[in-house]
């Protein structure tokens, strides 16, 4: 019996190397297959086929269509691919035939005007068809010349019955000048000649439907009434006669699809964990439901998504939606047993580059990712580069959104040499090599730690299912995949946008790991590289999303807040979800707990005891413009009611807050024990000796933290950073940080940056609180003034806090002044306290100029009298 499912494709990518087989000599003259496996759809020529009440059934290989007897059938439109002239032709089918008398249509390209006795009636067309008389298989071509003449049927009907409600597979062979045969189940059976013969030379060419479960009455716009009862599957028409071993070869494995034989040689055999539900199949299994849509909700097709629908839309606007999944809703997932009769099928391509080195690459699609990102559809690939010798050369894999390449034959296990184990993460579909080590190559540290972190979180192995190529047999208890092989110049491959669901078209970033993804072709999106276009690079080094991704391990739970203060994290015994594009990878009662964030934002990061021990927790941080930092909290002691909280982002030193005896009152700062950073990020563990979250040359500023220090002004802020040198120093910082594209705005930006440093550097401080000259408070106010006149949105907060910068430091020097001057006659003190007043109340109303202005002449008035 046939033992795998028949697919076919387009043979145009100039790298296919064709085969020379008979295997693959099957292709050769074929003119139409339906395989009915989901739909009734021409494989191989387009000539697609009209449904009429057939259902769909489990087929000999996944789909098939029972037909009652009545009025099920399917038409297929009149075309020269259907019409075989005088030529040679054969027809391939299974069937399983209900028993029962009379005359039952399998296939047929012929008709009449009148009725069914063709020998008798007017007005007859030749043709040829397939059909039951009396349980026999009669195998007709109809041959016809003028109108009122008998159409005499020549052609061979079989001595023994098959409609035994059995599977058959049944070929008819017309070889024009010599013999018509039957073959049953791959070996030819004794026939009979019809009279007036066994084969007839007569051009059977005609303009009826080729039909299949009855024939057609063109007058009457109405089938014949003589159906077929049973089940038909795989149906084919081939303008040539097939040979006797091609038959044999048609029965036991079905049409190969001509796939490049390097494909073959090097399929990867993938291992499936045994919790997983969804497999790589074919499109279809996700397009038959799916709908397509425009991100503008302006187009909305509710029909299931077709190859003809998708194949011409090359922009980014476009995304299918499963019809059968809540993605918004965690708890739903699509029902597995929509795509149990699509068959495993992994999409293959062969690039070859002008030294003769070859790029394999394996696409899988899963209709479905219930990973805890989860989403709808996902695309993951494998990639094996030979060298002109078919020498291993490379192998590259997808693994959450960045590749990975490896240059050492021996990172990956292999059966028989050639066929790769991929270890395939559960929900997830990531590919892993089974013995891939990243740590051989020149990787970023922070991309290396991250892959052993995924790697354990996915507990990948070899306890489920193995999936191998359908010409393999070497593996046990596995189950067979196809391979389709794909091109520039497949009909599909063209469409770029989303193979799912989008949750939100607002920011792309965050909601990454939850939109759709794009196709093979497109694959160069994000944080992959790109293997349509460039498959021959290596990527050294991944590209990267700002992110955030932590992993605790421990009997602790994760809250995270963004900046407004939206949570996720366990809400009793369900999780809250409530900052879009914030994930977690495990769930919340898994180990290690784990969650990911793309995106830009200010986070905070809280750890909640659940009971008494110790946690681990790993932090990864990247923004683009500044890179990435890796930090490892390892083994903090807690009780079941302790906590501890992160902030995390650009300005954080990554100081982990810890309440531990659970009276709400900050014990102690952890910072982390270990660090890994890209090159690009500066960061250094703080200097905090008493662990007070103050790092110590800060550590005299808040006098809750220290109150052992000197306070002139008694604010609380300690005179190590409430002075006027730190505060020009803090303006100054702040101004360095702005970038104008405008030469004017750089102008007085510059400006204002020199007065600043003039300040600091020319007022001959005889302390941090005493100037010498008030050219200091003149420098302040220049550059007050160059500031004022820079119009800028972008940087609005910025020049404001920089100018109310300049005005506190001259504040507390008018302010330090004062209070050492306790001796000056109270009459020329309160003039000197109307300019001082009138500073605080314009540095109150923003207008630092005046405030600048007012403080100085208090200066100077302090300076004639002391």
């Amino acid at each position: 019996m046939k033992k795998s499912g028949l697919n076919f494709l387009v043979f145009l990518s100039i790298f296919i190397i064709l085969i020379t087989s008979v295997n693959a000599s099957l292709t050769d003259g074929l003119s139409s297959y339906w395989n009915f496996d989901t739909n009734v759809d021409d494989e191989v020529n387009g000539h697609d086929g009209v449904l009429y009440n057939a259902i769909p059934e489990e087929g000999v290989i996944n789909g098939a269509y029972s037909f009652d007897g009545f009025d099920d059938y399917i038409l297929v439109d009149d075309h020269p691919d259907l019409n075989v002239g005088t030529g040679d032709f054969s027809i391939s089918v299974w069937i399983k035939a209900e028993s029962g008398s009379g005359e039952k249509i399998i296939v047929s390209k012929f008709g009449n005007e009148s009725g069914p006795w063709t020998r008798q009636i007017l007005d007859a067309r030749p043709g040829y068809n397939l059909e039951f008389i009396e349980g026999n298989l009669w195998f007709q071509i109809r041959t016809c010349t003028l109108i009122g003449n008998p159409c005499p049927v020549y052609g061979v009907k079989t001595i023994n019955t098959y409609d035994d409600n059995l599977w058959h597979h049944v070929v008819t062979v017309a070889d024009r000048d010599t013999y018509s045969k039957i073959y049953i189940d791959g070996q030819e059976v004794d026939t009979i000649c019809l009279v007036p013969g066994c084969i007839s030379t007569f051009n059977l060419d005609n303009t009826n439907y080729f039909t299949i479960g009855d024939a057609f009455r063109i007058s009457s716009n109405h089938n014949w009434g003589l159906g077929f009862e049973g089940i038909i599957d795989e149906v084919g028409l081939w303008k040539r006669a097939l040979t006797e071993e091609e038959v044999a070869q048609l029965f036991e494995k079905g049409i190969d699809k001509n796939v490049n034989p390097l494909l073959e040689k090097y399929s990867p055999i993938l291992y499936m964990q045994e919790t997983e539900n969804y497999f790589p199949m074919m499109i279809d299994s996700f397009m038959d439901y799916s709908e397509l849509k425009s991100f503008d909700n302006i187009f909305f097709n509710d029909d299931p998504t077709t190859i003809d629908e998708i194949k011409d839309l090359e922009d980014y606007e476009y995304y299918m939606d499963l019809t059968n999944v809540d993605i918004n809703n965690p708890f739903d997932f699509p029902p597995t047993s929509d795509f149990e009769n699509y068959p495993l099928n992994i999409y293959g391509r062969v690039v070859e580059r002008e030294d003769g080195f070859k790029a394999l690459q394996y696409f899988f699609f899963y209709p479905y990712n219930n990973w805890y990102n989860k989403h709808e559809g996902d695309w993951e690939t494998i990639q094996i580069i030979i060298d002109n010798e078919d020498t291993f050369e490379s192998a590259s894999s997808t693994i959450h959104g960045f590749t990975i390449d490896t240059t050492y034959k021996s990172d990956l296990t292999w059966h028989d040499e050639t066929h790769p184990i991929v270890l395939v993460g559960s929900g997830s579909h990531a590919s892993y090599f089974e013995n891939f080590n990243p740590f051989n190559y020149d990787y970023d540290i922070y991309l290396l730690n991250l892959i052993t972190d995924y790697f354990s979180l996915e507990d990948v192995g070899k306890n489920g299912v193995p999936l191998i190529y359908e010409e393999l047999d070497f593996v046990e208890n596995s189950k067979q995949y196809k391979i389709e092989e794909i091109s520039d110049e497949t009909d599909w491959i063209s469409y770029s946008g989303r193979w799912g669901q989008i949750p939100d078209v607002s920011d792309v970033k965050k909601f990454f790991g939850r939109w759709g993804p794009l196709g093979p072709k497109y694959q160069g999106y994000n944080l992959l590289w790109d293997r349509w276009e460039n498959p021959f690079v290596f990527a050294t080094n991944p590209k990267w999303h700002d992110h955030i991704i932590g992993f605790l391990k421990s009997p602790a739970d994760l809250h995270i807040y963004d900046s407004l203060g939206n949570h996720v994290g366990k809400k009793g015994s369900l999780l809250e979800e409530e900052i879009p594009g914030l994930v977690y990878i495990t769930d919340p009662i898994s180990e290690p707990e784990s969650f990911m964030i793309y995106g830009e934002d200010n986070y905070t990061i809280d750890i909640i005891a659940t009971d008494e021990g110790q946690f681990s927790f790993d932090l990864f941080f990247y923004r683009q413009d500044f890179g990435g930092i890796e930090l490892t909290y390892s083994n903090v002691s807690i009780l079941e009611c302790s906590s501890g909280s992160i902030s995390v982002n650009l300005e954080t030193n990554f100081g982990l807050f810890m309440d531990f005896d659970c009276d709400g009152e900050l014990d102690v700062v952890i910072y982390p024990d270990e660090i890994i950073t890209t090159e690009d990020y500066e960061y250094e563990i703080p200097n905090d000796f008493d662990f007070d979250g103050v790092v110590d040359e800060e550590d005299n500023c808040p006098t809750t933290f220290n109150p052992n220090q000197i306070d002139f002004d008694n604010n609380n802020l300690g005179d190590l950073c409430d002075n006027p040198k730190y505060y020009k120093e803090k303006a100054l910082k702040l101004l360095d940080d702005i970038d104008f594209n405008s030469h004017l705005l750089d102008n007085k930006l510059k400006f204002a940056q020199i007065y600043i440093e003039k300040s600091l550097d020319k007022s001959l401080w005889e302390d941090i609180f005493s100037p010498n000259k008030k050219s200091v408070f003149l420098y302040e106010k220049l550059s007050v003034l160059n500031l004022r006149f820079i119009n800028s949105k972008e940087y609005f907060g910025e020049i404001e806090e920089a100018m109310q910068l300049l005005a506190k430091a001259d504040e507390l020097i008018v302010r330090k002044k004062l209070i050492e001057s306790v001796d000056i006659n109270s009459k020329k003190l309160k003039q000197i306290n109307k300019f001082y007043d009138k500073g605080n109340k314009y540095f109150i109303e923003g207008k630092y100029n005046l405030a600048i202005l007012n403080f100085m002449h208090a200066w100077e008035k302090l300076e004639k009298i002391s």
